[in-house]
């Protein structure tokens, strides 16, 4: 319980380092754990408290080693992932969800503009689509597209968005 309300209160981190051995002293006045309980519990305590604190200690004897098995279990890279990694960078979406983002930065940016033919896409069979669909008739009733929708999502090249022109896609 003195965990989850610790976890709870986003208690600062002296208090989660004194909390367990005050705790434990406590209960040991009480009557309610014995000395070699304390000692099974203050043990691992200590050693996890001491890695807390001495953080070149942690990375020599828990970080490195930890990172040296993950990194003989894990496979190999592919080429796709690593241009997927280095096309670009984090920029807005890491500011989210870091928790802390700059709206003003988002604010400022000029909006996107379509080029022709995306707009033509947009405003020809885009939405014309828009007209074609009932969200009552394919939420509550049908529960599916109908047969036509679907036909005109495969004619129009819809599935084939993101297929670069060269093969087929719309690009």
């Amino acid at each position: 319980m003195t965990f989850w309300g610790l976890a709870y209160g986003s208690a600062r981190a002296i208090v989660w380092i004194i909390t367990p051995p005050v705790l434990l002293v406590a209960l040991n006045l009480a009557g309610l754990v014995t000395p070699l309980g304390s000692l099974l519990v203050i043990l691992p305590y200590a050693a996890a408290l001491f890695f807390y604190l001495m953080p070149e200690q942690r990375k020599q004897w828990i970080s490195k080693p930890l990172l040296a098995t993950f990194r003989s279990v894990m496979p190999a890279m592919s080429q796709t992932e690593k241009e997927a990694l280095n096309a670009g960078n984090v920029w807005w979406d890491g500011a989210l969800f870091s928790g802390q983002p700059n709206w003003q930065d988002l604010l400022h940016q000029p909006a996107c503009q379509l080029d022709q033919r995306e707009q033509a896409f947009i405003d020809g069979p885009v939405e014309e689509l828009c007209k074609m669909l009932d969200d009552w008739q394919i939420t509550h009733e049908d529960k599916d597209l109908s047969p036509r929708i679907w036909e005109f999502i495969k004619s129009s090249g819809m599935f084939g968005m993101i297929i670069p022109e060269s093969y087929g896609g719309l690009g």
